[in-house]
């Protein structure tokens, strides 16, 4: 089920990206794709290179590398991903980072990528052992997939309808009419949907996985008190 699952969060964007294409060239200018089409035997040819592609999830995991790029980006990732780093702070008092060193992490200095690093490898790390994280391992981990595949879609969306510009203005010689307008306006409720339900994934992600990591470091806590809980991070 998981393989599926994946599957279908690399294959779906691509599948999204092309019928959000056609559908916008075929209303605001069906001629467009008439002029793509005209020679009918290269037409089939890319047909069923681009649909073997599309399939495939080729176009898909292309639009995902772009989104982990753009996602793990420091500008970037300070507004849109995950954040484990309020939790390693709230926990100081029981939990100490250390580096392969020996030298102690400071919470505060770690960035949003390094703090997920720590968090995934301590949840993975208890996986088989704690009840509360195996119980939710495939809640969180269904809830990865929809977030990643909605975020690796936005970036499909955006694709979509730069290449809509890009044929229309390049191809078409009706660009610039009230069509236009309302398919511009259609593509930014979209977008913008998009990415109100993206935060929203994201955010029950990160609660769930940080309210159940909260419960297994403090009753790792209790088990070793006064010592606190190490976990061990290096680059």
């Amino acid at each position: 089920m998981n393989e599926v699952r994946r599957f279908l969060r690399y294959t779906l964007p691509g599948i999204a990206c092309v019928i959000q294409l056609l559908i916008a060239l075929s209303i605001s200018d069906l001629d467009v794709v008439s002029k793509l089409w005209n020679d009918e035997g290269a037409a089939k040819g890319i047909a069923l290179v681009f649909g073997a592609f599309i399939a495939s999830g080729g176009l898909g995991y292309v639009f995902s590398i772009i989104y982990f790029a753009l996602y793990w980006d420091d500008s970037i990732a300070d507004k849109v991903a995950i954040d484990h780093r309020t939790l390693l702070e709230s926990l100081q008092n029981y939990v100490e980072l250390k580096c392969s060193t020996g030298e102690i992490i400071k919470a505060e200095s770690l960035s949003k990528r390094q703090a997920w690093s720590i968090i995934t490898q301590y949840w993975h790390s208890k996986t088989a052992k704690n009840k509360s994280i195996k119980g939710l391992n495939s809640i969180t981990d269904r809830l990865v997939d929809v977030t990643h595949g909605i975020g690796t879609t936005i970036v499909g969306t955006f694709i979509a309808f730069a290449t809509w510009l890009l044929l229309l203005f390049f191809i078409s010689s009706n660009s610039l009419n009230l069509k236009t307008f309302y398919i511009c306006l259609t593509w930014f409720v979209l977008l913008s949907m998009m990415y109100f339900n993206y935060k929203r994934s994201l955010e029950a992600l990160q609660s769930i996985a940080n309210s159940t990591l909260t419960q297994v470091i403090m009753e790792d806590y209790e088990r070793i008190k006064p010592e606190k809980v190490t976990i061990w991070f290096s680059e």
